[in-house]
């Protein structure tokens, strides 16, 4: 069990290591494609543009790998309460950006001024929100909108995070496997 242990912190270690250049290479191929660097030929742009591709799945992978890292050693992050909603309008914030290169909006429709404290493992949360959004993000055509609500069932005291977008969705026959580590349905990407 202590090899697992250290197998786990060792691949942990290396994914933290391997997200920020890879971010970095990201965001350089991006500024390039975007004619930020000066004029590109087309076939170098063509290049850019799969290559970017082939950085964002690596980004997303190692992203994978940290999440599954966080829930296999069965995080000794403490619970604690946390406003859900001031954590989930963070997450959006850092993904406007992203979502914007497709010019897609992402909203957040809430009670507005209203604090939902939820008892979580905050670490845990994001994570799971991160994965929402990149793949909205990512599964989403140009020039649409995410939608995410918040509805409150305040007499069952339970509250409902609704991502709304306009990708393919995932098969009826899929969704059972969707919490299965490193899944990932070959799915056609948003253009």
């Amino acid at each position: 069990m202590e090899e697992i242990t250290q197998n786990q912190d060792l691949i942990n270690h290396l994914s933290h290591q391997l997200k920020s250049p890879i971010t970095t290479i990201t965001t350089l191929l991006k500024t390039i494609s975007q004619g930020y660097a000066g004029e590109t030929n087309p076939k170098t742009l063509q290049l850019i543009s799969k290559a970017l591709q082939h950085s964002e799945e690596a980004n997303y992978l190692i992203t994978e790998l940290l999440g599954f890292g966080y829930y296999s050693k069965k995080s000794k992050e403490k619970m604690e309460d946390v406003d859900i909603i001031q954590i989930l309008n963070q997450r959006i914030r850092r993904h406007t950006r992203s979502g914007s290169r497709k010019n897609i909006s992402i909203t957040f429709e809430t009670v507005e001024n209203k604090k939902i404290i939820v008892n979580c493992h905050i670490g845990g949360v994001e994570i799971i929100f991160d994965n929402l959004l990149e793949n909205a993000i990512k599964y989403s055509q140009r020039n649409s909108k995410i939608v995410v609500k918040c509805v409150i069932y305040q007499t069952r005291g339970e509250i409902e995070l609704q991502f709304i977008d306009s990708g393919f969705g995932i098969p009826e026959d899929e969704l059972k496997k969707v919490f299965e580590p490193f899944r990932s349905e070959e799915r056609r990407v948003g253009k």
